[in-house]
């Protein structure tokens, strides 16, 4: 009887054993996916927060047909220029060109963006909006 008490100990000491390191293992996984996540998205803030954008075009004198765009870099970082959308008056347009004035092949900080769009748009009041490729946007309204 005393080997059967003793046993009995012993198996449901190691089974805990067994018990705490699986869960030691979970956890430690759990916490290093969440780590990773909190890191990235620290870095996708970071990023955003040192990029902005300014449309500097004369909102009552926009080149039309094709229609250009001037855009600078008012932040501290240095932006993908192809990953650019452009929204005129809410419809998605494909750039037929983007390239920084100056002929860099980088938009850093400081530099202006020329867009040409082959749109041609009808007389009135019309809304452009750029946005870069983390979500950081400029809207103006013009006039044609």
């Amino acid at each position: 009887m005393g080997f059967s008490t003793s046993g009995t100990h012993m198996i449901f000491f190691i089974a805990s054993l067994l018990v705490a390191v699986s869960l030691v293992t979970v956890f430690v996984a759990t916490i290093y996916s969440l780590t990773g996540a909190i890191r990235e998205s620290s870095d996708i803030l970071s990023e955003k927060m040192t990029t902005k954008i300014d449309i500097v075009n004369d909102p009552t004198s926009v080149p039309n047909n094709p229609l250009i765009i001037y855009v600078k870099n008012t932040g501290s970082s240095t932006i993908d220029k192809d990953s650019l959308t452009v929204l005129v008056d809410g419809i998605a347009r494909a750039p037929d060109s983007v390239s920084v004035l100056g002929g860099d092949t980088y938009w850093n900080s400081t530099d202006t963006l020329e867009i040409t769009v082959n749109l041609e748009l009808q007389p009135g009041e019309h809304s452009l909006e750029v946005v870069t490729g983390n979500g950081v946007s400029d809207t103006e309204k013009i006039v044609i």
